[in-house]
């Protein structure tokens, strides 16, 4: 450890005085002052990119994101043992309260922000925009491989057999979500340069931290992407966080719109995204494609509050789709 201090101490021109882990960061007190620092997985065009768009973004107006730091070499990463690092100032802020209507309207208003912002730069020279509507069909297909995938496991649990009982049910959904954002001409919108640009792509609590203002932290995820995407993944999580309450999707789509209008089309196309099976597809994959190597106790917590919450997710879907297909395989799922 010691070497690796004198080794970021030359990196950054600085003087380390304690290095603290938090999680899956460091904090690094120096006498500078106190920064983060952040192992990363991204290549180094990328990490050029993000660092780039950063300023860029903070520039134009946007003041919710942490530039990153130079290295005395004048690179916005690090390198050391063949892995990459990011530094940025430390916050000593707060979590956000989601309990409470004024910080789930801020949150979405951030977001909001950073779009409109992030509308106005050039995505020209960096990566390219994910193809969502190639994606969506590649994860249904998935989907549907497990219904021969898993009964040739060895030995399957109850983990498994819960999830082949409801491969039919969220394969469906997946089916409907991709033809109603086919039938709204997703694919075409996916191309247009005005639908996308810089997106955090990880809204959750934990990566935002208020220090007199709202900051968005951690940019393993970020990516030149559909602003709707994102939209639509912040969504998802404060729906789940919520037992698919609708006055919260209202407000949230409330607070997003004060300050970034929904074209016609995003409206058409933010139903389907949240009807397709993300929680399901998430599940399976990090099972079945990236073989996580958690224990079944946490594979079988995950599916069982999942699908426990089916119920209300439906519900919620019917609100927002009048004619979202439904069957009444949650009930015979909860007792599988």
């Amino acid at each position: 450890m010691q070497d690796f201090i004198l080794a970021l101490n030359k990196g950054y021109g600085i003087n380390i005085t304690a290095l603290k882990p938090r999680g899956p960061v460091w904090k690094v007190v120096a006498s500078q002052g106190a920064f983060c620092l952040k192992r990363t997985k991204q290549d180094h065009s990328h990490l050029l990119w993000l660092a780039k768009t950063i300023d860029d973004l903070i520039t134009a107006g946007f003041d919710g994101l942490l530039p990153l730091l130079l290295t005395v070499q004048g690179s916005p990463y690090w390198k050391y043992n063949n892995q990459l690092f990011i530094l940025t100032r430390w916050l000593e802020g707060e979590k956000p309260n989601f309990t409470s209507f004024k910080q789930r309207q801020t949150f979405a208003q951030l977001y909001a922000k950073l779009h409109c912002t992030s509308a106005m730069l050039s995505m020209e020279s960096g990566p390219s925009r994910p193809d969502w509507s190639v994606e969506y069909q590649k994860r249904a297909a998935f989907l549907k491989s497990l219904k021969l995938v898993i009964p040739n496991q060895k030995k399957l649990n109850r983990t498994d057999r819960t999830i082949l009982s409801w491969l039919d049910y969220f394969g469906t959904q997946a089916e409907f979500a991709i033809h109603g954002l086919f039938m709204n001409q997703f694919d075409f919108w996916n191309n247009q340069p005005t639908a996308g640009g810089f997106c955090h792509n990880d809204p959750a609590p934990a990566n935002i931290i208020i220090e007199r203002s709202w900051f968005l932290i951690d940019y393993e995820l970020s990516k030149n992407d559909l602003f709707i995407r994102e939209l639509a993944t912040l969504l998802l999580r404060m729906l789940r966080m919520n037992r698919w309450n609708h006055r919260i999707f209202e407000e949230l789509c409330e607070g997003y719109q004060r300050e970034r209008n929904m074209s016609e089309e995003e409206l058409r196309f933010l139903p389907y995204l949240l009807a397709f099976p993300h929680g399901f597809w998430r599940i399976c994959s990090q099972r079945f494609e990236e073989n996580l190597p958690w224990s079944e106790r946490k594979f079988a917590s995950r599916i069982w509050e999942l699908v426990a919450l089916e119920k209300e997710r439906s519900s919620f879907l019917r609100e927002i789709i009048p004619d979202f297909r439904e069957e009444a395989h949650y009930i015979q799922g909860a007792n599988a």
